[in-house]
């Protein structure tokens, strides 16, 4: 049983590990708990809390169903950028890998998940200069998650600038798909590349 205190933190279930041969009770539960969150669990697993919504219902399953269960103790950290007006702008959290943290500690922990929340994952949203949030308060395009390559090569450790290659994959299902997107997705997705990484 979790400690019922405040050194339990809220949950972030924007990308969670489930094995459904070992969880299935818990699965069928967390449906459940869902099923009647708004009206009744969500407010009761969060006490409250802000963000209250299916999030909690994962770990509250997993007790519930005397199942084995893990949650990381390396906190989500927000990704994004400063304005040149100084307004910050986060956009991705980043989620750390459970192996390493249950292992090695949160200290040696690398990133397992990037949560693009802002913007989504969604060419109509990212390339748009009304809505998107690739443009710095002075309208010139910009990273969102680091200053540059170096920076985002290191902070996941894996070779290779995620952030380019999300951007880069999104401007490709724009332009491939342009008839179901926003007629300047294509476009837009094409000169943030060619601007901020010179793809």
């Amino acid at each position: 049983m979790p400690p019922m205190d405040h050194s339990q933190v809220a949950s972030e279930a924007g990308a969670i590990i489930f094995s459904k041969r070992t969880h299935t009770d818990s699965l069928l539960i967390a449906a459940y708990y869902n099923f009647y969150g708004p009206a009744v669990y969500y407010k009761l697993h969060s006490q409250g809390a802000l963000g209250e919504g299916d999030k909690e219902t994962f770990r509250w399953s997993a007790v519930a169903s005397d199942g084995p269960w893990y949650q990381v103790k390396s906190r989500v950290k927000h990704l994004g950028f400063t304005t040149k007006d100084g307004e910050r702008r986060d956009s991705m959290m980043a989620q750390y890998n459970p192996m390493i943290d249950l292992k090695a500690g949160p200290e040696e922990a690398r990133p397992f998940f990037a949560h693009a929340y802002n913007p989504k994952l969604d060419p109509d949203w990212m390339f748009n200069e009304k809505t998107g949030t690739l443009f710095d308060s002075d309208g010139s395009m910009t990273r969102i998650w680091h200053e540059n390559a170096t920076q985002a090569m290191e902070y996941f450790g894996s070779g290779y600038d995620a952030e380019a290659w999300i951007w880069e994959e999104m401007r490709d299902m724009a332009c491939e798909n342009e008839k179901m997107f926003h007629r300047t997705a294509c476009v837009i997705g094409t000169r943030y590349l060619e601007e901020v990484f010179q793809a």
